[in-house]
């Protein structure tokens, strides 16, 4: 299984547009047919959002597939690709190997921090199974296949961890983004 962590940063005038989009077109064309919606969360600021999306796949071929299949969905490029395309400032994909993730992210309710931990060349691993034995509590604990195969992401309620000096040493950086969850509009 993989999961695909999408992010999206769009101008806030653009936001209202774009989430409509998501709700009103997206999800009933989409569903969890072309990719299981796992999770969906926001960071808000006066000069942009950042809107991230997480979505299960059982490989990279069945991805493949999938986002394949999903460009041949009536309605998908018409009526939300070519008006959701053009709210959308930057966007960045990443493709996580889940190596422990709750069942019920869709259901916080409450703030969740984001963290990247970015680590020397060929140490993600080493500094997986540190932070596993320090009982880190997250909902989500992930290895990073790509972009950058030397990064472990946390999905948590805390904002930081107290990291052993063993784990601090295979780092060479670390970023936390607080995100507010969000929940598909019915109706």
């Amino acid at each position: 299984m993989i999961h695909e962590l999408r992010e999206y940063r769009i101008q806030p005038e653009a936001w209202p547009v774009y989430w409509k989009l998501f709700n009103q077109v997206c999800m009933p064309i989409r569903g969890d047919e072309f990719g299981r919606l796992r999770g969906m969360w926001t960071e808000m600021d006066s000069r942009q959002v950042r809107f991230f999306h997480l979505w299960e796949y059982a490989s990279l071929d069945d991805r493949t597939r999938l986002r394949m299949a999903l460009l041949d969905k009536p309605g998908w490029r018409d009526s939300f690709l070519a008006k959701a395309a053009p709210q959308i400032h930057k966007q960045h994909l990443r493709v996580l190997n889940p190596l422990r993730v709750a069942e019920d992210l869709m259901s916080q309710d409450d703030e969740v921090h984001l963290i990247r931990y970015g680590c020397e060349v060929g140490r993600a691993n080493e500094f997986r199974q540190r932070l596993e034995e320090s009982g880190i509590e997250a909902y989500a604990l992930w290895g990073m296949e790509f972009p950058d195969p030397n990064q472990v992401v946390v999905l948590t309620s805390k904002g930081d961890f107290a990291l052993s000096a063993d784990a601090e040493s295979c780092l060479q950086c670390t970023e936390v983004t607080r995100l507010k969850p969000l929940a598909l509009e019915r109706g």
